[in-house]
This record gives structure tokens, C-alpha cells and sequence, in this order.
């Protein structure tokens, strides 16, 4: 079942949250569970990030294709292996941020660099 690419579950009447260990799935392209009677956070981390919310639509869920989840309704954590992370927005945003610091300090080493040696060239 690991290996399913397509998972449309919408218009059903499904009541329930989304398991967790759907973000295990990681050959999954498509996944809809739109217009349902679905409720609290819709998991994060593996193919999730990249379904559009129009999957997720015509629901009560919460999470980071929806609403902000209120305190008492977190997204699931689900631990990616033997690392031992979560597989969270949160790890994900810093990475973002890292590479954005990184990119800028080099734009600026080069800035810097490409200055200093283009006044000693002679023309």
C-alpha cells in the first residue's frame, strides 16, 4: 500500500480527522479528500506539502492548507525514521531561512569581491 500514487476520497461523507500515517506515502502525486465532513489538522511533512487546498476544501480542517489550528489541535507529529525528527513545518521554514542567509552572505562576498578588483583593473 506504500506504493499507491492517487487517492481521491472526495465527496464521500467521510467524518474523522486525516491519519497521520498518510504522510508515510511517499509516492503519493494526488490526494483529495475535498467536501467531506473532515475535521481538525491536516498532517504535515512528506507529499502533503504539495497537494493544493483545493484537496482539503469543504471540510473543518485546520493546518498549513487551511486555517491556523486553534492550540488544542495541533497537527500530528509523525517521526520520519531512526532521525528521530518530525516531519514539521517548523524544520522546514528553517532550512528556508539558512538558505537565505547563506545566499545573502555570498551575494555579499561576491559584491564586495567583484568591487575591490574591478578598481584595479587598468582600461
Amino acid at each position: 500500500m506504500t506504493s499507491i500514487e492517487t487517492l481521491d476520497l472526495s465527496h464521500n461523507k467521510l467524518s474523522g480527522t486525516i491519519p497521520p500515517s498518510l504522510v508515510q506515502l511517499s509516492f503519493l502525486s494526488k490526494f483529495s479528500v475535498a467536501d467531506n465532513q473532515l475535521e481538525g489538522a491536516i498532517p504535515t511533512g512528506g507529499q502533503f506539502m504539495t497537494f493544493p487546498n483545493s484537496s482539503f476544501q469543504g471540510n473543518d480542517l485546520c493546518g498549513f492548507h487551511a486555517l491556523s489550528c486553534p492550540l488544542d489541535s495541533k497537527p500530528e507529529e509523525v517521526d520520519s525514521g531512526p532521525t528521530g525528527k518530525s516531519s514539521r513545518v517548523e524544520l522546514e521554514l528553517d532550512g528556508v531561512y539558512v538558505g537565505i542567509a547563506v545566499g545573502f552572505v555570498f551575494g555579499i562576498i561576491c559584491f564586495i569581491g567583484t568591487d575591490k578588483y574591478v578598481w584595479t583593473w587598468k582600461f
